[in-house]
């Protein structure tokens, strides 16, 4: 999964296609260093796609983790990345969030 960037103030939308038609949802889960969630929003999957809608981003600008669960109609979670190629030092990919525009500008 590859490092996500947006400005505080932008909307931010993230498309979701998975080739597996049982998958229900999707929800993308940011936190910080504590493990505090700052983000958590969840998409409904609808012929193998969803967006999930994040809306405006007004959580303060650092850097963040982020990853997605996919759950089934089965009950079965996948949590992304995967850790299956993991050997013990599994990084999740970075959410940025950079200062937005001045308000006023």
């Amino acid at each position: 999964m590859d490092k996500i960037t947006v400005r505080q103030g932008e909307t931010l939308q993230i498309p979701v296609t998975i080739d597996d038609s049982t998958a229900t949802t999707a929800t993308l889960s940011v936190w910080d260093d504590e493990g505090v969630v700052i983000i958590e929003e969840t998409g409904t999957f609808v012929d193998n796609e969803t967006t999930i809608d994040a809306g405006v981003i007004t959580q303060d600008v650092g850097e963040y983790n982020y990853g997605l669960q996919i759950e089934y109609s089965d009950g079965e979670i996948d949590s992304l990345p995967d850790s299956a190629g993991c050997d013990g030092d599994c990084e999740f990919p970075v959410f940025e969030i950079c200062e937005g525009i001045p308000e006023g500008s």
